[in-house]
Order: C-alpha cells, then structure tokens, then sequence
C-alpha cells in the first residue's frame, strides 16, 4: 500500500516536472514567423476591448498600450529566460504579456504590446486567461 501511494506521488511529480513548465507557453501556440509579425499586420485596440471579447481576439495579432503593473523575470528549466508582465489601462483593465528572453521594464512604465493574443492559455495544472505572446514590446511616453 505505501509502495503504491510513493509510486503514484513520484509519477505525480514527474508528470508536473516535466509537462509544459512554463504555463505560459503551452504546445498550443504555432512557432510565428518574424517576418508576419508586424504592426501594419496586427491591429490596434484597447485592453477592455481585447478582454470583453476574448473569443473574437483569440489567435489574432493585436497591439495594445498600458502601463506596467507588475513583472516577473522567469527561467524555463533549460536555463532560457522569459518575462511576465501584468499590463493594465486606465480603467484597471489587465491583460497579462509573455515574452520570450528577460525585459528591463520598470512597474508604472507605459508600453506597446504586439504579439499574439490567447483566451486561456497553460497546461492541465494551470490556467491563465487573457494572455497576449508578445513578439514586440516598445516603451512609450
């Protein structure tokens, strides 16, 4: 009986160490492209917007403008770096940004966000909603 619950423990722990370590990139994304990844090929919104009609928004490449609320700087388990950002308007609405590599962004900085928005995006441990993966990330005034 203690073998079995050690056994169904260590096979708990391996499936979670090694499924989709960063829940903010799960398999579901296709690899983009640089190259069709532009402004002039995203559209532009607000954040309440995005977050209002998540359904409409999901897969398509959209730019939005916030101010930073909060950042994490994160490491995937093969050492390569990636960084959250909780972005919000001037209403508090919030949409969270992945972002591939490490960011030097303050808290309180206004930024442009181009990339490719999700509805809910993670793993079957967790789950984050309203997620844009971000491909271009501009400080502005």
């Amino acid at each position: 009986m203690i073998k079995k619950a050690m056994l169904t423990i260590a096979s708990s722990f391996a499936i979670i160490l090694f499924t989709s370590v960063d829940p903010a990139d799960s398999a579901d994304i296709k690899p983009v492209d640089n190259t069709d990844l532009t402004l002039s090929n995203s559209t532009e919104e607000t954040i309440k917007n995005v977050i209002s009609n998540p359904k409409y928004y999901n897969g398509k490449k959209i730019t939005v403008e916030g101010e930073v609320e909060k950042v994490h700087h994160m490491t995937y388990f093969t050492g390569d770096p990636y960084t959250l950002i909780r972005l919000h308007d001037d209403e508090n609405n919030e949409i969270g940004v992945y972002y591939k590599g490490n960011l030097s962004i303050a808290e309180g900085s206004k930024m442009r966000v181009t990339g490719t928005f999700k509805k809910e995006k993670g793993n079957f441990l967790i789950k984050f909603k309203n997620v844009i993966k971000a491909k271009k990330i501009e400080q502005i005034a």
